[in-house]
């Protein structure tokens, strides 16, 4: 070896950038974060190796009891959520009718508590043209 070559030798192992160093303190931390790693999954595995030993015939019933009333509740929030979707859009269609039949002009009838059929005013008329107006916008969302 060369004086020039044992005089860098000598600098990278005074500075703590022998390269040997660097390995080993690599090393040992990796074998470190193996071994925390190899903890765990062994303790994980254990857990499922409980959870996976045999039930026996109570557990197996009970498990699938709990499940049977996790559809049927599952099963009833859906058909709740679809009939009140299906409410809501019924009111829009009819909130919509309702607002085209003024929009469309002409004498509206009514029929008063003693069954006789009148007309409504031109005043009343857009009374209700601003009822059915509000009644979509809250309705059509």
């Amino acid at each position: 070896m060369s004086t020039l070559q044992a005089k860098s030798s000598i600098r990278r192992t005074l500075s703590g950038e022998h390269e040997a160093g660097v390995d080993f303190a690599q090393r040992h931390s990796g074998a470190r974060r193996r071994a925390r790693r190899c903890a765990a999954d062994s303790a994980a595995k254990g857990e499922a190796a409980k959870s996976s030993a045999p039930k026996t015939a109570a557990e197996q019933e009970q498990a699938f009891r709990k499940r049977q009333q996790d559809q049927a509740k599952a099963a009833k929030e859906s058909d709740q959520k679809s009939a009140e979707v299906q409410r809501k859009e019924e009111n829009c269609r009819h909130a919509r009718e309702r607002l085209a039949q003024y929009d469309i002009g002409g004498r509206m009838t009514r029929i008063n508590p003693q069954g006789e059929r009148y007309y409504l005013e031109d005043a009343q008329i857009e009374q209700e043209k601003a009822r059915a107006r509000t009644d979509v916008a809250q309705s059509c969302q």
